[in-house]
């Protein structure tokens, strides 16, 4: 495929991601019925906007700006389609893999993402559990609401790597990362995509949440929803487990972090942040959030040993490219170091794994789709994400005539045009 067959690809996917009216669209207003089966990730999502208040369903669905950016990372999926190839043996069909040299059952990893009791009263802990059941990678948001300690205690034999971004001090990150390290933590992820506040979303102003405090119509959403209002209550203080307060060194409450997690962020940080922190950390080392060719190899330049591409789900910047148009530049970079490349923002089906492998990712990362699963049935809603993801993805390759994703590659997929 060639760059300018992608390019248009690409143009085509952002054009249909335009909203006419300037808004993205929103769910129908239905909800399921209880006894609806969950049977894919959208019936998910439609059930966790029932479950949840509107304000917590939209902090998590919702994205920057007009949320041109999150469509367009969902459709930049549906402009490729599949090539299957036929008479071949698909009888021992799998998606394990290997990451970083680890073997894994799974390549769909739980992202990193703060404030998982927000949804469920166990947050990070169901989460990286049902990670540790399916074989599969949790990283940890250094804005977790549970210590990365306990996390590590919740499932010992998980694979778990921990997340920071390009804060103000030194001093502060090398505390977190000695605590990671003492805690079995095997791989540092750093966040370089927002060094200082994202796009406005205005789902959240709409919903009073821009500022720190839910305001009263928010208040009486969620009483209108009494199983998350119990979570919420008896679930104890939700605070941000490794975000500390600049008067009194404590833990900062839920509506407090955002505001503090902003002061800390170094907006004069550069290459040399990525230095020191290669040196500082003995493990493996990835960076995510890389959309250009050029950021990443500078990356592997400085060190890391793989790359995210990523664009913070749309949540920082509305009009940037998607994921899946940014890949095949990043790959291409990254075979010459061979070095790996892992992929996130808008995958929803087992199928949308298939096709980013086979542009050049090794694995993928979801962030939305568990916290529906989690919103809706804590870590066995986790588990059955993760589950149906598997089962798509296991199907997909049988129906192609490959039977492991090591047979998955760019001719697996090719582009579609009308």
């Amino acid at each position: 495929m060639t760059a300018s067959q992608h390019d248009s690809i690409e143009a085509a996917s952002f054009a249909r991601a335009q909203p006419a009216n300037g808004t993205r669209k929103t769910l129908s207003s239905s909800a399921p019925s209880p006894a609806r089966r969950l049977v894919c990730v959208d019936d998910f999502r439609q059930a966790a906007r029932k479950r949840l208040p509107r304000a917590i369903f939209d902090f998590i669905d919702g994205a920057a700006g007009h949320e041109v950016t999150a469509r367009a990372n969902e459709e930049a999926f549906r402009r490729y389609l599949f090539r299957p190839r036929v008479l071949t043996d698909v009888s021992g069909c799998t998606v394990e893999t290997t990451v970083l040299g680890t073997p894994v059952k799974l390549p769909i990893f739980l992202g990193p993402s703060g404030m998982q009791r927000l949804v469920a009263r166990d947050g990070e802990l169901a989460a990286v559990r049902a990670a540790e059941r399916m074989g599969t990678v949790y990283i940890l948001s250094a804005s977790a609401s549970r210590p990365l300690e306990e996390v590590a205690e919740a499932a010992p034999g998980a694979m778990k790597w921990f997340q920071v971004f390009l804060w103000n001090s030194r001093e502060w990150v090398q505390k977190l990362l000695h605590r990671a390290e003492d805690a079995g933590y095997d791989v540092l992820c750093v966040t370089v995509d927002t060094k200082s506040p994202g796009g406005r979303k205005y789902r959240d102003m709409r919903n009073g949440l821009s500022n720190p405090r839910l305001d009263l119509r928010a208040a009486f959403d969620g009483v209108r929803h009494p199983r998350w209002l119990s979570n919420f209550v008896l679930g104890g203080k939700i605070q941000s487990a490794h975000l500390l307060d600049d008067a009194n060194n404590k833990s900062v409450s839920l509506f407090r972090s955002p505001g503090v997690l902003q002061r800390r962020m170094d907006p004069t940080a550069t290459w040399d942040e990525i230095a020191w922190l290669r040196s500082a950390w003995k493990g493996p080392f990835v960076v995510k959030g890389i959309l250009a060719a050029e950021d990443a190899q500078q990356c592997f330049n400085h060190g890391a040993d793989a790359v995210i591409c990523s664009n913070h789900g749309g949540r920082v910047l509305d009009g940037g490219p998607s994921t899946l148009f940014a890949l095949p530049r990043i790959v291409e970079v990254a075979e010459q170091a061979h070095k790996e490349v892992y992929i996130d923002g808008g995958i929803r089906t087992g199928g949308d794994v298939i096709k980013a492998i086979a542009l050049g990712a090794q694995a993928c990362l979801i962030a939305r789709p568990f916290w529906w699963g989690l919103a809706v049935n804590g870590e066995t809603g986790v588990m059955q994400i993760l589950e149906l993801l598997k089962k798509e993805m296991e199907s997909t390759l049988t129906q192609l005539g490959r039977p492991a994703l090591a047979d998955v590659d760019r001719t697996t997929v090719e582009p579609f045009s009308q």
